[in-house]
């Protein structure tokens, strides 16, 4: 076996990459209409209003709209039509999924999906959110993400202070606040899954 020159183990290899995909994933449950952005906005109502600030930056790029909530969907797949994307941009709304809950993961999943295989583009995953999630799959989702080429961008929206909510009943008042901690802890935890040598970047900004 020695002779026959057989061997295990990782190497790195350089992989040209032409043009650019964004697949941008909103956080649309109901921690996200507490009014304790910038202005006394909603967080939903400020991340639609960044998303659309950001699209002037990426311009030639495809772009995707994924919505996350009980569940992830993805409401506008990779296009050029940026019509279309900001036409959901401004109506970002806690009604356009049923399902309960915030599952960030199963958006990041739904995300992943909706890059071609094979493609030779860039691609990126851009969450935003206010950092609540309620199933914990963030983390593996994120490592998903990464292994396969794939960075991650995390935008927070929010105050740290915290405020109260209605939540889906309309009637129960509940507690919400920025959780950049928690998202600073699942970011660096899913590096740690990653293999030495097969590092993409986790970037969170808040």
């Amino acid at each position: 076996f020695a002779y026959a020159g057989i061997s295990w183990g990782t190497y790195l290899e350089a992989v040209g990459k032409t043009g650019s995909s964004v697949a941008m994933v909103f956080d649309i449950s109901y921690s996200m209409m507490a009014k304790d952005a910038q202005a006394g906005q909603t967080r939903l109502s400020a991340s639609g209003e960044y998303a659309s600030m950001l699209l002037s930056h990426i311009q030639g790029s495809l772009v995707s709209v994924v919505l996350a909530k009980g569940d992830g969907a993805t409401v506008v797949p990779l296009t050029e039509d940026w019509a279309a994307t900001e036409s959901i941009l401004a109506s970002l709304s806690p009604g356009l999924m049923s399902v309960g809950g915030t599952s960030l993961g199963k958006g990041v999943r739904t995300a992943l999906k909706n890059f071609p295989k094979k493609s030779s583009a860039l691609s990126s995953i851009w969450i935003f959110t206010d950092g609540e999630e309620t199933d914990g799959l963030l983390e593996g989702a994120i490592a998903d993400a990464l292994k396969s080429g794939v960075s991650v961008c995390i935008v927070g929206f929010g105050s740290h202070k915290g405020t109260k909510v209605l939540a889906g009943d309309g009637k129960t008042s509940i507690y919400t606040a920025l959780r950049a901690e928690n998202m600073k802890k699942v970011c660096s935890s899913a590096l740690e899954k990653i293999r030495s040598g097969s590092y993409m970047p986790v970037e969170a900004a808040f």
